[in-house]
């Protein structure tokens, strides 16, 4: 996870050595705007449901996927920080498909496939 040095974020990870990386959905845009700063100040976790994994850490109750983690190691890059962390607990939602951000805008993929040969596996 990479967050700025600056940031309130940052401070509260090293007090508490924990973090939790939540995988966003495709209907979960509005949370990543405001964890971006996109959608103005104030308080980050007001949008979305949130809850708590094993390590206390914040997690996103209906994300794609939330990895809960000790925090491991910590590497400098200029203004920001790239937080390396053991895994101590997931949780995730089937059938979720996840939201990307590239070439500056939010993006959704959307199954290319319906189906392989009658597999429902893939899906």
């Amino acid at each position: 996870m990479c967050v700025n040095k600056s940031g309130q974020s940052h401070e509260r990870i090293l007090r508490a050595g924990f973090f939790c990386v939540n995988v966003l959905t495709e209907r979960q845009e509005s949370v990543a705007k405001v964890f971006a700063g996109m959608a103005g100040a104030g308080d980050r976790f007001a949008v979305g449901e949130w809850d708590t994994l094993a390590s206390g850490a914040p997690a996103l109750i209906d994300a794609a996927a939330s990895f809960d983690c000790r925090l491991a190691s910590i590497h400098d890059q200029s203004t920001h920080s790239v937080l390396f962390g053991d895994v101590i607990a997931t949780r995730h939602r089937a059938g979720e498909d996840t939201l990307l951000y590239g070439v500056r805008r939010f993006r959704q993929l959307r199954k290319i496939f319906t189906g392989v040969a009658g597999d429902d596996e893939y899906l």
